[in-house]
């Protein structure tokens, strides 16, 4: 029987993950054995897979790190018993260290790296564990970690490349709301003694800019404490199945968003089904598991036939030609000749070195549209408002005299 186990180390650590023992006892025998503390121990079933999300996942670098690490300590002749101690000792996340030295514990019992990493599957991945099993059946772990390392890697560029990308973006954005409501907080509000006895006398665009800044006035908390209620509830919503689907074809539907989305989700799976086919991993499980990785629900539904297709002897080449929404046909034909060559894998690898540079591309034409089109926009709300202004002012001197 399964378990969710937590149990804290000998450094104070609390760490989480999930075992299999014939009862409670035998694996509170283990857990101790391994110099673990325990906390608490709750029988799994398959309605607990959302109690496993608690066990989150390493951060990307410090993953890549250990993995890189471990992949030259091995390469340089260490037993991976004494390689894992050696970095329990020098890891500055106080997670990954409790989580290395829990993994060593295991491997200092006889177990292989793959088995002691199990419980850690919900932190480290599918891909990353079947990688493991493949360089322990074919006897090249030290390779499979470096090309693991590698893999983590160019995730990690690839999502702080599209992270940096969106910080300006997100300044301007905030500059310009700021910008707006100090103008309508503080500056509209000081000329409506001046401007109160008009009434229709005023210019439109005046009318219109003093009606909006008493407006905010009177409702500026009631329309922040709203805004902040309704973010929560659009956040909560993203977090639906229905939520992201909804959000998802809002996203697909933008020019050049949807075509950056699509791009940066077959490098993904390219890179990761190339990955795992390289190191031997039988084609479906390698599908699966590549599956896993995308986020648009609509492609996954697509990319999900490729199984039973592939399953029935139909190669993945004449499947993809029905997606055609999602994949070029310069990438089905060069899919056709991997298959036909035997060297799917690299053609895979080689796809998403090319995807992922387009991805780079496709963000820059993106940001070089948005970032003027933020920019007008306060431009014209600015200038607006001091045109409104100065108009007033002008109708007040005609008014008087």
């Amino acid at each position: 029987m399964e378990y969710l186990y937590k149990a804290m180390t000998r450094q104070g650590a609390i760490l989480e993950g999930k075992d299999s023992a014939e009862s409670p006892d035998i694996l509170v025998g283990r857990l101790k054995a391994r110099g673990l503390t325990v906390l608490q121990i709750d029988a799994f079933s398959s309605q607990d897979e959302v109690i496993t999300s608690s066990v989150r996942a390493f951060p990307l670098v410090e993953l890549c790190r250990f993995t890189r690490d471990l992949s030259v300590l091995m390469r340089s002749g260490l037993p991976i018993e004494r390689a894992l101690k050696l970095l329990s000792e020098t890891v500055s996340n106080a997670a990954m260290g409790a989580f290395i030295t829990d993994v060593r514990q295991q491997v200092k019992q006889g177990k292989p790296l793959s088995q002691a990493l199990a419980p850690y599957e919900k932190s480290l991945g599918r891909f990353y564990l079947s990688l493991i099993k493949a360089g322990e059946a074919s006897g090249r772990m030290v390779e499979v970690l470096s090309t693991l390392a590698d893999y983590l890697e160019q995730l990690r560029l690839l999502r702080s490349n599209v992270i940096s990308a969106m910080i300006y973006p997100a300044i301007l954005l905030a500059f310009a709301i700021i910008s707006i409501w100090v103008m309508l907080g503080f500056v509209v509000p000081q000329f409506d003694t001046l401007f109160s006895d008009m009434g229709d006398a005023l210019p439109l665009p005046t009318r219109v800019l003093m009606f909006v800044g008493d407006f905010f006035s009177h409702y500026a908390l009631h329309m922040l404490v709203g805004s902040v209620l309704l973010a929560v509830f659009v956040w909560k919503g993203l977090k639906t199945d229905k939520g992201q689907t909804s959000l998802q074809a809002f996203l697909m539907r933008l020019p050049l968003v949807g075509s950056l989305l699509i791009t940066l989700e077959v490098a993904r799976f390219t890179r990761t089904l190339g990955t795992l086919l390289a190191k031997g991993v039988p084609m479906v499980k390698a599908l699966e598991i590549a599956l896993d990785t995308l986020s648009l629900v609509t492609m996954k539904q697509a990319f999900a036939q490729l199984i039973p297709a592939v399953k029935s002897g139909r190669v993945m080449s004449d499947t993809l030609k029905d997606f055609k929404r999602f994949v070029t046909p310069t990438l089905i034909q060069m899919i056709r000749v991997g298959e036909e060559t035997g060297r799917l894998d690299a053609i895979l690898l080689d796809l998403s070195a090319l995807y992922e540079a387009e991805v780079a591309v496709k963000i820059k034409r993106l940001l070089t549209l948005l970032e003027p089109a933020l920019i007008l926009t306060l431009g014209v709300a600015i200038a607006f408002m001091v045109v409104a202004i100065l108009l007033g002012i002008l109708s007040v001197n005609d008014f008087i005299f």
